[in-house]
């Protein structure tokens, strides 16, 4: 009997009785193989709709990343150099004069100022013959002036500079050569720096492709006459904050009159930089912008998986919650950063903030409306049916049971009748 329920039970097919349900049993395989093929036919469709989301979001990081890049160089068309640098050189060629070299030692975005630290020395025939310390040029002499010299800066009335070459230290040897004051050397002025407005926005908006200009005019003269003495060559170097200067024009000038005290003419220089950010700030930023949006795909990705049937653990809103907090982190490293608000912002944090947040959200409600798994209706089905199998097993037996009983009883009595 108990073999009979264990094949009733686990294998109902061995049993005869178990055959009117056989029926119900490939019913119920039916459904299964017509359910996993429904599945089949429908996971293509699931695995298409993941790659278009997948692409679409690709295409709008590939988009944002190339009309960023675009939209920041268009205003990083620098114009040619004048002809400043060839009027500079035949100039040299055939006086002497002051040189102006200028270095930018510091440079304020905020405030539109650039300052800068000047040298100058003479060459040639203004050149005092006690101080000969280099030779430029077509091998010229030069070295300190040996006449006093004022300069003046963008037609102010006192001079940022000044030389008076009866100023000398002289050693306690008089073999021993002569050597000019170190503050009478150079002097600091500061400039104000300006850029152009692109589509309405600020140079900085670009950043860091953002572009500033500076020029100013310097000229020389003479205090004891009243003489312009001309500036033959002007430059400034040097990188501060992340600008480096580029020369756009050099250029020579004088008044369009003559003076009426000397009768000459007054020479300046006017000299006009374009200051632009380094090329490795350049690529220090886009590679952290990129990264940025490296980050945010991964969200997004994790959360177009999600919606197409993907389990949803709650190990996985740590990776969201930790890029919501890592962008504004890597947003704070980029060099020299100007406030929140220019185009990187656009494309990229507030962009890539929204983002997250959105699959943040999606994802956590998924993680908090998600039930225990109920068990399979397949189970229960069986399990009833085995039920049931059973139970008319045991009915059908009854009457087998009922005859044994009584014919073992009958086999008892017929026994015990002799005693």
């Amino acid at each position: 009997m108990l073999q009979l329920l264990a094949c009733a039970g686990f294998n109902p097919c061995i049993s005869p009785h178990a055959i009117p349900y056989e029926p119900k049993q490939r019913s119920l395989a039916h459904d299964k193989n017509f359910l996993r093929a429904t599945m089949r036919c429908t996971l293509p469709t699931c695995g298409l709709s993941t790659r278009v989301q997948i692409l679409a979001v690709l295409s709008f990081v590939v988009i944002a990343f190339i009309g960023c890049f675009g939209c920041c160089i268009l205003p990083d068309v620098q114009s040619p150099p004048s002809e400043g640098a060839d009027i500079t050189v035949s100039k040299i060629q055939y006086e002497g004069g002051i040189m102006l070299n200028g270095d930018v030692y510091n440079m304020d975005i905020s405030s539109r100022s650039i300052q800068i630290l000047w040298q100058y020395w003479s060459c040639r025939n203004v050149v005092d013959p006690r101080d000969v310390s280099n030779t430029v040029g077509l091998n010229w002499e030069c070295g300190m002036p040996n006449v006093p010299v004022e300069i003046f800066f963008d037609g102010a009335p006192k001079p940022k500079g000044s030389y008076d070459p009866s100023i000398m230290l002289e050693g306690p040897d008089t073999s021993s050569s002569e050597t000019s004051v170190h503050q009478e050397l150079g002097f600091n002025t500061k400039h104000t720096i300006h850029g152009d407005f692109v589509l309405g926005q600020d140079k900085q908006f670009y950043y860091p492709f953002d572009v500033f200009y500076f020029e100013t005019t310097a000229t020389a003269l003479n205090p004891d006459t009243n003489v312009s003495i001309p500036i033959i060559q002007m430059s400034v170097d040097g990188a501060t904050n992340t600008f480096v200067p580029h020369m756009r024009t050099s250029l020579m000038t004088r008044s369009p009159a003559r003076d009426p005290i000397t009768g000459d003419y007054i020479v300046s220089h006017t000299i006009q930089y374009v200051l632009s950010r380094t090329l490795l700030t350049r690529v220090f930023v886009m590679v952290l912008f990129t990264v940025n949006w490296i980050l945010t795909f991964a969200v997004l990705y994790i959360a177009a998986s999600a919606s197409t049937g993907m389990p949803v653990s709650e190990g996985l809103l740590i990776l969201p919650l930790g890029v919501i907090l890592t962008i504004p982190s890597l947003r704070a490293l980029w060099v020299d950063g100007p406030a929140f608000g220019i185009l990187l912002d656009v494309l990229g944090t507030f962009t890539q903030m929204v983002l997250i947040a959105l699959a943040s959200v999606y994802l956590l409600v998924r993680v908090a409306l998600r039930r225990p798994k109920r068990q399979s209706s397949a189970p229960r089905i069986v399990d009833s049916e085995q039920a049931s199998l059973m139970r008319d097993v045991m009915q059908n037996d009854m009457p087998a049971r009922q005859r044994s009983d009584q014919t073992g009883t009958q086999q008892l009595t017929a026994g015990a009748s002799p005693v």
